[in-house]
Formats: structure tokens, C-alpha cells, sequence
């Protein structure tokens, strides 16, 4: 290879680690100019020329937008991937919530009908119970105004904090709705 093709290829090899830098243990670091020239061994006031012909500083820009396009991309699949189990865990703690108060119903249901000690108002009071749960668990997501596919898109959320405290004033309040209501029918003193 002739001295011309090799001082190319330094050239090339310049251009490429100024516009889209040097990986160093694990960072990226934009050199200067001048730091190339003196790697490569290539004159100053060449390189400062070929950079300026070729558009090397607009080329770096474009480069440094792409970069952090990916790396805001990264960053919101992450958070995205978050918010999603955090919904999952939600969704899937009423579930078992409903299931057990069901099943505790069922379970005191039994027992009173058993034992002969079911009248009318504690049958009330036990379905009652259930559509409270079934109506908690609906309203709570509701109430906080998050749908579950608001949360798999992030639609309005910032990140999973925000979805935590929508969620648990929700739960708050929509039982203290149920409470008032329950005090107001007569099934609590």
C-alpha cells in the first residue's frame, strides 16, 4: 500500500472518530481536531480543511441527535417495561383480592345457612360485600383516570411513582365511598 493510500486511510479513520466518537470503558468521548491529528499522525491544518470541505462538525451533530434519540428510546422501553409489571401487579392483586372475599363469602355463606342463623339483612350485607369488592376493583383504575392501556403507553404518565400514587389514592377514596355508602344503607353503624 502506497503512502498516499495510508495517509487516506488515517484520514478516514479521523473523520469516523470524530463524527461518531471513541468508545472508552463504556462511554462515549468526542475527540477534537486536534486530538486526531496528533493520533494519526496527520498535519493540523489538513484535517481542519478536510473537516470543514466534508462537513465533519454537522455530520457530528446529526450523530450526537441520533445517539440520544436511541438512548431516550432505551430509556422509555425501560420505563414502559416497568409501568407494565407494575400494572400487571395491580390487576392481578384485586384479582386475588375479589377471589378471596368471594371465597370468604362463599365460606360464611355456607356456615350461616348451615347453622341456620341466615336471615335476610345479613344475606344483603354478604352480596353487598362482593359487589363493593367487584366495584372496587373496577373503580380504582377508574377513579385514578388510567386505563391499562394508558399505562402500557404511558399515555399522561411520567413513570411508575406517578402511577403508584394515582392508584393507591384511587383505592383510598373509592373505599371510603364504599364505607359512607355502606353507613348510609344500614349495614354500618
Amino acid at each position: 500500500m502506497g503512502r498516499r493510500a495510508e495517509h487516506e486511510i488515517q484520514i478516514r479513520k479521523a473523520k469516523e472518530e470524530y463524527i461518531y466518537g471513541i468508545e472508552e470503558g463504556g462511554e462515549r468521548r468526542f475527540p477534537t481536531i486536534e486530538e486526531l491529528a496528533k493520533k494519526h499522525g496527520i498535519s493540523l491544518n489538513t484535517l481542519y480543511k478536510r473537516s470543514s470541505r466534508e462537513g465533519w462538525t454537522a455530520l457530528r451533530e446529526e450523530a450526537l441527535r441520533e445517539f440520544e434519540r436511541k438512548r431516550l428510546e432505551e430509556r422509555a422501553k425501560r420505563q414502559a417495561k416497568n409501568i407494565e409489571n407494575i400494572a400487571d401487579e395491580y390487576y392481578d392483586n384485586i384479582r386475588s383480592l375479589s377471589r378471596a372475599l368471594v371465597g370468604a363469602t362463599g365460606k360464611v355463606l355456607k356456615e350461616l345457612t348451615q347453622s341456620g342463623e341466615l336471615n335476610p339483612k345479613d344475606l344483603r350485607s354478604l352480596v353487598q360485600s362482593v359487589k363493593d369488592l367487584a366495584l372496587v376493583g373496577t373503580l380504582i383504575f377508574d377513579k385514578a383516570g388510567i386505563s391499562k392501556e394508558d399505562i402500557l403507553t404511558m399515555e399522561g404518565l411520567s413513570n411508575a411513582r406517578e402511577v403508584q400514587a394515582k392508584v393507591f389514592k384511587a383505592v383510598r377514596q373509592a373505599l371510603k365511598e364504599q364505607a359512607v355508602k355502606r353507613k348510609e344503607d344500614g349495614f354500618i353503624n
